[in-house]
């Protein structure tokens, strides 16, 4: 099944979309000051004679930290976007064919050139090559679910429109996430209202799985209370994983008490500021680094003039909010935040034994997980009349048991989606109507619009694989190929739910943008 779904995606021709590779262009021939494209603000001016005044002092200072914040976003959205347009340059009006590999838990990922993975600038200039017509009232339907998702305030065919004939003026699509997606969906709308039905689509239509990570553990473990929440169920009103995080925390830190949590409680908490901290915990990261994670955003969110400040002490705010998400997070996924610790355990136990974790996913991929303790050398050498002294690490012969618990458990959920993505491009291509032009991104899958129908279908590639991959009790054939490893005996599995997989079936949501 890898075999197949990398074929299938390496066989897929693409094009660069001329409007947008076109309208970076000129963006960067002419420095403009978009926001995609950000000039920095100016460098503020220190005189040296404020600093001894406290009140000059801190305002001073909370502007040299505006500036940096302003350089750092500049500087990576510019980057980025010239990196794009050199691609683009590159493959303008030639077709082209994106090289693919295979990562040791068979994630399939793009080389680098203009890879869908690498940004939604990159996924907004690749077209297939091969288009198809949209030529029933279901396929407008998947295609207009498109642009809804990426303009979620609405977009008129005249505001469409607009926005092809001169997008640098007509600018309402730089306003929101993925710009320039934004842009690509206004442009299919307005070629196919001035079309009608028959008008040959070649965007990429993109749909994904709600909290990959999460749902996996779902599946594996039968859990009923997580289910809902990650739309495996016909339960179509539940609140999806992140959003019920985000009002737990809120209700969380209600009853909390403190000053500060009082703060989390009155600001509120939103999809964005869960997703922050759940999605990473699917894949079994640990508290600090989602800490980090929110640290960042809040004082970048303050620094940038995004958000005004919640708190005084945006540090013990930040704290109490990333708490706060992981206590209800950890009320949700419990049984996630189980598996992930068996496995932990597995893998510990597996480096104190001095053996190489392995086992087979459900695609018939093999993944071998070995982390080895590191001792540092020194390389001193010169570069004309300056001494430098690099430290490499080298791997030894003994293997490190903390490495192994972090590595193991999002190595694991990992080889299981791949291996789900697999399945499903290997059920596209056997359908009556094979689909063939797949663009693949870790839990998403792209295809024409008009082959939609079929991929979301009761019966179709994305439902039928779930179910196939998800009937068979795979943790315990997990847990007989890891005993036959190991000498001693494995911890007992984490306890099961009562989640039926053919709820999948009915759920509406399943795969939905």
């Amino acid at each position: 099944m890898s075999v197949d779904a990398v074929n299938a995606a390496q066989l897929t021709p693409y094009k660069c979309n001329p409007l947008i590779a076109g309208v970076i262009d000129e963006t960067v021939q002419r420095d403009l000051d978009v926001p995609y494209y950000r000039k920095p603000i100016d460098k503020p001016t220190l005189d040296e004679a404020s600093w001894r005044n406290p009140e000059l002092a801190k305002r001073m200072k909370h502007e040299l930290r505006e500036w940096h914040a302003s350089q750092n976003a500049s500087r990576h959205s510019r980057i980025s976007l010239r990196a794009a347009l050199a691609n683009a340059l590159k493959y303008r009006d030639r077709r082209l064919w994106l090289p693919m590999q295979t990562i040791k838990s068979g994630r399939m990922h793009y080389k680098p050139t203009l890879s869908p993975q690498a940004s939604k600038t990159n996924r907004s200039m690749l077209d297939f090559a091969e288009g198809m017509p949209i030529a029933n009232d279901t396929a407008v339907e998947h295609a207009m679910a498109t642009v809804a998702d990426l303009w979620p305030d609405g977009l008129t065919v005249e505001q469409a429109d607009r926005c092809v004939a001169d997008p640098l003026r007509h600018d309402d699509w730089m306003h929101g996430e993925a710009p320039f997606m934004r842009l690509r969906a206004a442009q299919m709308l307005s070629a196919f209202h001035a079309h009608g039905l028959g008008y040959v689509d070649h965007m990429v239509h993109y749909r994904d799985q709600t909290c990959s990570g999460p749902a996996h553990y779902a599946a594996l473990l039968r859990d009923d209370t997580l289910a809902p929440h990650v739309d495996l169920t016909d339960d179509d009103t539940a609140p999806d994983l992140y959003t019920k995080v985000a009002e737990l925390a809120v209700t969380f830190a209600r009853t909390v008490g403190t000053e500060v949590a009082d703060a989390v409680a009155r600001k509120g908490i939103t999809r964005a500021d869960a997703k922050r901290v759940v999605m990473p915990l699917g894949y079994g990261a640990r508290h600090r680094s989602v800490e980090n994670a929110t640290i960042q955003h809040v004082f970048g969110a303050v620094e940038r003039g995004d958000m005004q400040p919640p708190y005084p002490d945006l540090y013990r705010y930040s704290l109490c909010l990333t708490q706060c998400l992981w206590q209800s997070a950890q009320l949700l996924m419990s049984k996630p935040f189980a598996l992930q610790k068996w496995l932990g355990e597995v893998a510990a136990q597996a480096a104190r034994e001095q053996v190489v974790l392995r086992w087979v996913s459900p695609s018939g991929f093999p993944v071998a997980s070995a982390e080895w303790q590191k001792r540092t050398r020194k390389i001193q050498t010169h570069i004309g009349q300056t001494v430098y002294v690099p430290v490499v690490l080298d791997d030894t012969d003994t293997m490190d048991a903390r490495a192994m618990r972090q590595q193991v458990p999002p190595l694991f959920v990992h080889s299981f989606e791949a291996a789900y993505l697999s399945r499903v491009v290997s059920y596209a291509r056997d359908l009556v109507q094979p689909i063939t032009n797949v663009s693949l991104i870790h839990d998403s899958i792209g295809v024409h619009a008009a082959c939609l129908e079929d991929m979301l279908d009761h019966f179709g590639p994305l439902k039928q694989a779930w179910l196939h991959q998800y009937k068979p009790d795979h943790l315990h054939q997990i847990a007989e190929c890891f005993q036959g490893q190991l000498a001693d005996d494995l911890p007992p599995l984490p306890e099961y739910g009562t989640h039926k997989i053919e709820e999948v079936l009915n759920s509406g949501r399943y795969f939905q943008v």
